[in-house]
This record gives structure tokens, sequence and C-alpha cells, in this order.
């Protein structure tokens, strides 16, 4: 792949993502025929076929998924070289290292970064991926300043504060049996077909290991690289899936075609919590302005938003 170019990497990601061509285009500012061509020559810069075309939009094929994983990894190392010149241009003191798992970065942490960013313009946040053990590690090492996690394990060289609580919940097409009932416990649901993610999320992991705790591993019919994408397959039927309530509320609440199943076991309840070192004269003025907005957060009711998020902002 001699002559791959970044705007045909960044369409393709656009494409693993949405699973259509027209909504990739859009996201990448041309049109679909323009982005239908560049389909074509990263395809024949790859030798082999990318994608494959269904009558309702593209799913990847086996060398697909190869590509998107190593072009997520292409932008992740850009990202992290311009990262490196940000103190190069401005005070490194006001940019404060968040790192995140899955389940906080995309339903609870929009809103309230938002709302922190609007109110304190002069700080960037540098906001990482991890899995929520992968969150502690980093900040008992000095690599990030303030976590999100549902790790739960004692660690001495770190301090934890309440920041959400949230629900593990399964997923499956409007009409599923388990669907119409609206909860049961998990042993109830092992005998399902799973659809799954394809990244490490703790999450995940989670589900997957009880399921081997009961007895009845799963074997995923199909694995994904998000959670938007997994939400097709349910649609059609393929298998259920899991998720956190809240994030299945942030991509699927109100879309009729699917069905959240609450789970009745009890180890079914998830609590995020605002990890920092324990030693907190290592966090600068800015992360400690924001973990006070944080905790500020953690305690406001919901419905009921902080000024400044984006849920507050008249439309």
């Amino acid at each position: 792949m001699k002559h791959i170019n970044f705007t045909d990497l960044r369409l393709f990601l656009a494409i693993a993502d949405t699973g259509n061509l027209t909504r990739a285009a859009a996201q990448c500012c041309i049109t679909p025929s323009a982005a239908s061509v560049r389909l074509k020559h990263l395809e024949e810069e790859a030798g082999c076929e990318l994608v494959q075309r269904l009558p309702r939009g593209l799913a990847l094929t086996s060398a697909g998924e190869r590509l998107a994983a190593e072009a997520r990894k292409v932008f992740q190392q850009i990202t992290r070289m311009a990262d490196a010149m940000t103190a190069f241009r401005g005070d490194e003191r006001l940019v404060v290292r968040l790192a995140a798992n899955y389940n906080a970065a995309v339903a609870f942490l929009p809103d309230d970064l938002s709302g922190f960013l609007l109110q304190n313009p002069e700080i960037r946040i540098d906001q990482r991926l991890f899995t929520s053990r992968g969150v502690a590690e980093v900040i008992a090492l000095g690599e990030a300043d303030i976590g999100i996690t549902a790790f739960t394990d004692f660690h001495g060289g770190l301090v934890f504060h309440p920041y959400r609580e949230d629900s593990l919940v399964l997923f499956a097409a409007s009409d599923h049996p388990l669907a119409q009932r609206g909860r049961c416990r998990f042993a109830e649901a092992l005998e399902e077909d799973f659809v799954a993610l394809s990244n490490e999320a703790s999450m995940q992991t989670f589900m997957l290991a009880k399921a081997v705790e009961l007895g009845h591993p799963i074997v995923p019919r199909i694995r994904v690289p998000s959670i938007g994408i997994m939400g097709r397959y349910v649609r059609a039927r393929v298998g259920i899936g899991f998720a956190t309530e809240s994030t299945y509320e942030t991509f699927f609440g109100g879309d009729p075609t699917l069905g959240c199943i609450r789970l009745e076991d009890d180890w079914a309840k998830r609590t995020l919590r605002i990890v920092v070192p324990a030693d907190e004269t290592r966090l600068t003025g800015a992360a400690r302005k924001l973990l006070e907005h944080l905790r500020l957060a953690a305690k406001n009711p919901v419905g009921n938003p902080l000024p400044g998020t984006l849920s507050s902002v008249p439309k």
C-alpha cells in the first residue's frame, strides 16, 4: 500500500464506525460519489475487498477489520505526536491528562467536561481511553492526572471518590421474548447468541467472565468494533448485546427497534469512581479545578444539570 493517504483512511474509519457510505461521506465533508471512488482506490491499494456491500449498508471483511485496527493505531500515534508538541505551544500546566473507561467516556463525561471547558476556556483536556484497571495503573504511574474507573481493588497509592452509579444490561430486538419481558437473570440469557465488542472493554471482560462462572461460556456470533455497529446486528437478530444502562440510553434510548433487558443479578450494579494520586500535591491547579468540578457533578441529581453543561444550554 504505497500510495495510501490519510483522507482515505479517515473515510474508511468513518465507514467502519457508521456502516454507511453516505453518513461516512458526510462526516468527512465529501460527496457519496467521491467517497465511493476513495473506497475503491483503497481496496485497489490493499489488493482485496475491505467491505461487504449489503442491502442496507456496508460491513467490514476480515481484511477490513484488520485495516481499521491498524489505521486507528496510526491516528493514535499522530495524536500522541501532536500532544507531545503541546508544551511548546503554551503552558503545559493548563493541560489536564484524563484517563477514563469506555462507559464513562461515552455516557457521562461529554456533558461534565463540556460544562467545565465552557467555564474554563484557558484549560485543555487530554482524554484517553483505558480499561478500568488500566485507568488505575496510569494514575499510579503518574501518566495521567485524573481517572474515571470501575476498578474496585485496593491500591495504596490512590484515592477514590464517588462518581456515578450504573447497571449492566442486555439488549435485543424489540420483539425478542427477553426484550418483551424487560428483565431477567443473566443465566436465563446464556442460551442466546451474542454480539460482542472486539475491544477489551472492562465491562465486556466482566460479562464474559460471569458467563464462565455460570458454566455457560459465551462464544459471540460476531465481534464488532463499536456499540453503534453492535446495535445494527442486534436489530437484525444476529444475537443480543450487553452494555451499561447509561451507554445503552446514550446510543439507543428511544429506539423502538431495540429493547433494554435489565439484569436482576446483584452484581449487575456498577459503580464508577474518580481516582487521583493519594498525594494530591502532584495535581496542577488545573487538575484540581477539574477534580472539584467532577466531584460536584457526581453529587448533582440526574435530571438537574449543572450550569454550563450541554443539557442545560438553551436550544
